[in-house]
């Protein structure tokens, strides 16, 4: 069986009104992080305070974590020091970040598996966060629903996921 492949869906994605905010400085940072990992998947979350429209991207957590090719892996432990840390900040995860080796942003099977909540999105780049261009073109974002990871085409990843000019997020980097 092929790695990435994946049952499909047995509902259709239904468009939400909520929105995830993210600045373009922070996309940037987002990119530099998975590129730090080379030829390695790498991960990060986008962290912030939830609201009424859906919610703003405050910080870039890098969690200790173990980098291969074609997965990484995130152990309890690093998931609790990030709790005990933005617990402080009133913050909640609103979306796991994660590059794939190549162009192939559909979440794999593993990916479905490891997803940290099915209460945040996750958002997948492509040749291991070596990525540039127009918000989200090329870029897999995903949304639980209905028991499937939905990967969002891209206008609807847009409004779901929106690029905003404001300050960056800060980050926050557990590997070292």
């Amino acid at each position: 069986m092929d790695e990435g492949w994946r049952r499909p869906p047995t509902t259709p994605y239904v468009v939400g009104p909520l929105q995830l905010r993210v600045t373009r400085e922070t996309l940037r940072l987002t990119v530099a992080v998975l590129r730090s990992f080379g030829a390695l998947e790498g991960c990060c979350f986008w962290y912030g305070s939830p609201d009424d429209a859906g919610g703003e991207v405050s910080a870039v957590i890098v969690p200790r974590q173990i980098n291969r090719q074609r997965n990484y892996h995130v152990d309890g432990s690093a998931m609790v020091e990030i709790a005990n840390t933005v617990r402080t900040h009133g913050w909640k995860n609103l979306s796991q970040v994660h590059s794939h080796p190549g162009t192939m942003v559909e979440h794999s099977p593993y990916d479905d598996q490891m997803a940290v909540s099915r209460h945040s999105l996750s958002v997948v780049f492509p040749r291991y966060g070596n990525w540039g261009g127009q918000w989200s073109s090329g870029v897999g974002v995903h949304e639980w629903q209905e028991g499937y990871w939905h990967l969002l085409v891209d206008d609807v990843a847009a409004h779901r996921v929106a690029v905003v000019d404001d300050d960056a997020a800060q980050i926050m980097d557990f590997r070292r």
